[in-house]
């Protein structure tokens, strides 16, 4: 896959604290190929600012409702959203969002024209068998239900969470050898599920530091950014080398 391909997704998580810093945020990052995910408060203001970007997401709801504090996909896609991320990590472990609940949130982004980007990892690292094994049954359960004819539209996130640098004991840099080969799988998976071709991204602690390494590995066709991306200068970093590889 070429450079040009690849999807970088910009996961600003809870943060800034302010619209104009946002809107700061949202310039360094205004590229082609490029997801600016804002909280759900400045969306609207973001979206109107970045012009080569998309918008993106960090999560939904599948349908409207008595949802207090929710917001479903058919709101977020008329502000503009055309990506949403499910499944994240801290959802499923601060939150408690199951397989169950992606699989629905999925198929509701789906209805609503969202593309969902579906993240799915393991706890621990024991073997890289056991990582597989557990990330395929995530992955299999969070896609349950899911059209064949809806399914070109969905992305896969690998999250291996002992390398997120936002969880306990986490930070070290999953290598080459150890994602990769989880990533192939789930590619496996999902042509086995649908019988098409998967565009897999890479979220652990991606920074300058090693996202020319991850945008040199065949499996990743893109990255999800999470500390770096509401640092101006490591955001603007990471987008110049996964756009040189």
């Amino acid at each position: 896959m070429k450079s040009s391909d690849k999807l970088i997704v910009m996961n600003w998580k809870c943060n800034p604290s302010s619209v104009s810093e946002s809107l700061g945020l949202a310039s360094v990052s205004d590229a082609e190929n490029v997801v600016v995910c804002p909280p759900a408060a400045f969306l609207d203001a973001v979206g109107k600012k970045v012009k080569a970007a998309s918008l993106g997401a960090q999560d939904g709801y599948w349908s409207e409702g008595p949802w207090t504090g929710e917001y479903s996909f058919r709101q977020l896609r008329s502000v503009g959203v055309k990506y949403a991320i499910i499944g994240h990590s801290e959802r499923r472990l601060i939150f408690g969002e199951t397989s169950e609940s992606v699989s629905q949130k999925a198929a509701g982004a789906l209805a609503a024209g969202v593309s969902p980007m579906v993240c799915v990892g393991e706890r621990k690292r024991a073997s890289l068998s056991s990582a597989i094994k557990n990330v395929i049954s995530e992955l299999e359960a969070s896609l349950a239900g899911i059209p064949k004819s809806k399914a070109g539209k969905i992305i896969l996130v690998y999250e291996p969470i002992w390398a997120i640098s936002t969880t306990p004991g986490g930070a070290r840099n999953a290598s080459l050898a150890e994602m990769e080969p989880v990533m192939a799988a789930m590619a496996e998976k999902f042509k086995g599920l649908f019988g098409m071709k998967a565009k897999v991204l890479y979220g652990g602690s991606v920074n300058p530091e090693n996202a020319g390494i991850y945008a040199g590995c065949p499996s990743v066709q893109g990255v999800l950014v999470g500390g770096a991306s509401i640092d101006k200068k490591k955001a603007a970093a990471v987008i110049r080398l996964i756009k040189a590889k």
